[in-house]
């Protein structure tokens, strides 16, 4: 009983630990991604809600 429990548990945590490296190589290879420019989220903004990163920047 307690071999079939372990390897249970072996079982679950090698599931996991595949999971959370999946997701830390997702995030090392997303975390240099730009989705917008600044002209663009500039563009795309809210005329009401200007922003400092939207100064000097003509759209």
């Amino acid at each position: 009983m307690w071999e079939r429990a372990c390897s249970r548990w072996r079982t679950i945590s090698q599931l996991i630990h595949g999971l959370i490296h999946r997701i830390r190589e997702q995030a090392r290879s997303h975390r240099n991604h730009v989705p917008f420019s600044r002209r663009a989220l500039c563009a795309s903004s809210l005329p009401w809600a200007v922003t400092p990163s939207c100064v000097g920047v003509n759209p």
